[in-house]
C-alpha cells in the first residue's frame, strides 16, 4: 500500500511540474497541447490568422498563432494595452472601435530587424507619440521567435516577449496581433466585418491566459419605449451566466437581469435583452460574467441616451402570472387612466393610475385570455396606445 501511495504521489508530482514548465520557443509547438485557446476568431473573418493561446511566466508573456497557410509573419506587429486603458497610447480606433489605446508596439521580423516602440501616452500624438526603446536585432533579450511552421494544412508560429521590457505589468494586459505583411493580412482578434466593434483581447500576465469569456461587442441603443442591449463573445469557458446591472449615474449600479451563458463554446455567440423599465438622459449598463466556480468578471460599461422627452409606456403580461406590468415615463404628476381592449373596442380593464415625474412601474390584475390587445393611457400629455400580444 506504501508503494503505490508513493507511486501515486510521483505522478501528481510530475504532473504539477510538467504543467508549470516555461514554454520553449523552439518551433515544436507540442508544449502548447495542454494549454486551452485564449481565442479564435469567427470563421471566414481575421485573414491569415485564425486563433490564439497565450501562456504567462513571472519573466516573459509566450503566444502561439494559429493561421492559414497564407500566414508568413514577414512583418509581426503587436499592440500591447498595458495600463488597461484605451484612451491613453496609440489610438487605432480605426481598427479596433470598441477599445484600442496601445502603450507599446512591437514591430518588426527578430532577430533580423525589427524595434519595440513605447508610445507618448497623449492619442493626439497619433503614430509619432512611438519612440524605439529597444532594438530586436541588438536585444534579443526582448523577443524570441521561431520560424512559422506548417503542421496539418495550417501555418503556427510561436514568440515571447520579457515582462521586464513592459514595464510595471497588472493582471491583465490587452492585446492585438497583426500579420503585417502586405499590409494586415491578418488581424487578431478579426476586425472584420465590423471594425466599430472590434477591440484588443484581454490576457491574463501569470499563468494559463485563458479567460472565462472573450467578448467581441457590447452595445446598447434607446428604441421608441425601451433600452435594447446586444453583446457577443468568441468563445466561452465555464461561462455559467452574464449578469446586467444599470446605474443612473455611472457609479451605483443595480442588477437588472440573469441570461444564461453557453458553458464552452468556440464559435461567435449572440445575446440580447431589452429594458422596459424607462428613464430619461444618460443610462450606464454593465455587463458582468459568472463562471461556474463563482467568480466573477466586469466586462465593461456602455452608456445609452434615453429619446424619452415626454410620457412614454409599454405593457407587457408577467410570465406565469395573471399580471399586467406598465413602465411608464413621464415629466409631471397626473391622475391618468389605463384602458385594455380586444380589437373588437370591449374594455376590459379600466383603471385609474396615479403618475408621478420619472420611470414608475405598475401592476394590475389581469383577466384577458391569449389574444391581441390594446393598451391606451390616457394622460394630460394625450393618449397613447399599444397593440399587445397575451399568451397563456
Amino acid at each position: 500500500m506504501k508503494r503505490k501511495l508513493t507511486l501515486i504521489f510521483s505522478l501528481l508530482w510530475l504532473v504539477n511540474i510538467t504543467a508549470k514548465a516555461d514554454i520553449v520557443i523552439d518551433g515544436n509547438f507540442s508544449d502548447w497541447d495542454a494549454i486551452p485557446y485564449a481565442h479564435t476568431n469567427a470563421e471566414g473573418t481575421g485573414g491569415s490568422l485564425l486563433a490564439l493561446k497565450t501562456y504567462g511566466t513571472e519573466t516573459h508573456l509566450y503566444f502561439l498563432v494559429e493561421g492559414t497557410t497564407a500566414m508568413t509573419f514577414n512583418t509581426l506587429r503587436m499592440y500591447l494595452d498595458t495600463d488597461n486603458n484605451p484612451a491613453t497610447g496609440y489610438d487605432n480606433s480605426w481598427q479596433y472601435g470598441a477599445g484600442a489605446g496601445a502603450d507599446y508596439m512591437l514591430n518588426g521580423n527578430a532577430p533580423w530587424w525589427g524595434d519595440l516602440f513605447q508610445h507618448s501616452g497623449n492619442p493626439a500624438d497619433d503614430w509619432g507619440g512611438f519612440t524605439s526603446i529597444e532594438n530586436l536585432g541588438t536585444n534579443p533579450a526582448v523577443h524570441t521567435r521561431s520560424a512559422v511552421v506548417e503542421v496539418g494544412g495550417k501555418n503556427f508560429i510561436e514568440f515571447s516577449i520579457t515582462k521586464s521590457y513592459l514595464g510595471t505589468l497588472g493582471a491583465f494586459i490587452n492585446v492585438a496581433i497583426l500579420d503585417n505583411d502586405p499590409e494586415n493580412t491578418g488581424t487578431l482578434p478579426a476586425i472584420d466585418p465590423d471594425a466599430s466593434v472590434a477591440k484588443y483581447l484581454k490576457i491574463n500576465t501569470t499563468g494559463n491566459t485563458t479567460l472565462p469569456v472573450s467578448l467581441a461587442s457590447f452595445t446598447g441603443a434607446s428604441t421608441k419605449n425601451a433600452v435594447k442591449l446586444n453583446w457577443s463573445t468568441y468563445s466561452e469557458h465555464n461561462n455559467s451566466r452574464f449578469e446586467l446591472y444599470k446605474s443612473a449615474d455611472g457609479v451605483s449600479f443595480n442588477k437588472i437581469a440573469t441570461i444564461n451563458g453557453a458553458g464552452n463554446s468556440n464559435s461567435r455567440l449572440f445575446y440580447s435583452y431589452t429594458d422596459y423599465s424607462l428613464s430619461s438622459g444618460s443610462v450606464y449598463y454593465e455587463l458582468k460574467q459568472v463562471d461556474l466556480n463563482g467568480a466573477v468578471t466586469s466586462l465593461g460599461v456602455v452608456e445609452v441616451k434615453s429619446k424619452f422627452q415626454k410620457t412614454q409606456f409599454n405593457v407587457h403580461k408577467v410570465p406565469g402570472q395573471d399580471i399586467l406590468e406598465l413602465n411608464v415615463y413621464t415629466n409631471g404628476n397626473s391622475a391618468s387612466r389605463f384602458l385594455l381592449s380586444d380589437i373588437n373596442g370591449k374594455i376590459l380593464t379600466n383603471s385609474t393610475v396615479r403618475l408621478v415625474p420619472g420611470n414608475q412601474v405598475i401592476r394590475l390584475p389581469l383577466s384577458a385570455k391569449s389574444g391581441i390587445y390594446v393598451a391606451t393611457l390616457n394622460t394630460t400629455e394625450g393618449l397613447f396606445s399599444h397593440k399587445i400580444v397575451i399568451a397563456e
